[in-house]
Parts: C-alpha cells; sequence; structure tokens
C-alpha cells in the first residue's frame, strides 16, 4: 500500500535493505513468522476482518518474535512483546513532543473534507495542500533527526562502523558487537 511505502521514506537518512511487500495478501498471512525483517502492508475490507487479522495466531506469534503493527484504522502502533525491545524503542521526550504536536495537525486536516489526507482519490488527483505538505515534511524531518541523533557518528562518518566490531584476522569477516555501538547511547 502506499502506507506500506510512505514507512519506508521515514526511516530517513537510513535506507530499508530487507523484505518489503506493500500489499501483502491475506492468503500468506502465515510469511509474518518469516526469520527476515520485513515490512508490508495489509490491505483489509472492514474492522471484522481487521480484527480477524490481529488476533491470528501466527500475528500474535511474530508479535511475540519482534513483529511491530501499525494499525492506520485506529491510529495505534501494537509495539512487539519480545522482551526488552519497548524500553529500547522508547522515544526520546523531544522527539515525542514533537509528534504528538504533528500528529495533532494531521488529524485537524483529516476532520476536513477538502483535504487531500482525508481521501486518497483527491491526494492522486489534486496532492497535498501547502500546509499539508509541510506538515508531511515536518514528521518526516523529526524522524530523521531522530535517527541521526540515534545513529551518533555513524550518520557523519564513512567509516565510524569499524569502531563497532573487530575484524577477524583469519576470515576478513567483520563482527559486529551491538553493545559497542548501544553503550553510548543508553
Amino acid at each position: 500500500t502506499a502506507c506500506a511505502c510512505g514507512l519506508l521514506s521515514l526511516l530517513k537518512p537510513m535506507e530499508w535493505a530487507s523484505a518489503f511487500m506493500p500489499v501483502l495478501p491475506l492468503s500468506l498471512l502465515g510469511f509474518v513468522n518469516s526469520p527476515v525483517p520485513f515490512v508490508a502492508g495489509v490491505p483489509v475490507d472492514d474492522n471484522y476482518r481487521l480484527m480477524e487479522v490481529e488476533t491470528d495466531e501466527r500475528v500474535t506469534q511474530a508479535m511475540e518474535s519482534g513483529m511491530s503493527v501499525i494499525n492506520l484504522h485506529t491510529n495505534t502502533l501494537l509495539i512487539t512483546t519480545e522482551k526488552g525491545v519497548s524500553q529500547m524503542l522508547s522515544l526520546d521526550p523531544y522527539l515525542r513532543e514533537q509528534l504528538d504536536f504533528l500528529s495533532t495537525r494531521l488529524q485537524h486536516y483529516a476532520r476536513e473534507k477538502s483535504s487531500a489526507i482525508h481521501s486518497f482519490p483527491r491526494f492522486i488527483r489534486d496532492g497535498l495542500s501547502r500546509k499539508e505538505s509541510v506538515t508531511m515534511h515536518s514528521v518526516s524531518h523529526a524522524f530523521e533527526q531522530h535517527f541521526v541523533r540515534y545513529c551518533g557518528d555513524l550518520a557523519t562518518t564513512g567509516n565510524a562502523w569499524k569502531r563497532y566490531g573487530t575484524i577477524d584476522v583469519k576470515t576478513g569477516n567483520f563482527n559486529f558487537y551491538p553493545a559497542w555501538f548501544m553503550n553510548p547511547i543508553r
């Protein structure tokens, strides 16, 4: 879906380098238990089907193993129940404040019948208004700045990755040590 594509743009300055399925049909819902990271859009027709997907055993199992779900019908984020992940993903207070403010603006636009945010066909036909465009850009910019802060020197220095691991002299492989990267952030 367009929303899955939009989600990828929020990852800037990083780029998604794994499986991406803008539309994952319900008949292939078992893919959510795949051992690879993925971004997928699962379109549903009504609230009943939405509840079926959210309570599907395959989905609940995947959520125990690292999968999170963004529900666009209810505007909720269901974060994985995998141990330790919710603490790691907690937003810094500054980003949370920015996103709360921008969310309020987007909700206001979505209530306006003339808004392109309210209507996907209108968005395709007319695009976003100037105010809507500035707000969407601000959302993207807030995430980008958060990731730059989170990545530290990885976002600004080309060889910074070398500080977070060692090269095995026998094999020539780079061994990444996540704790070396995460400790300064904590």
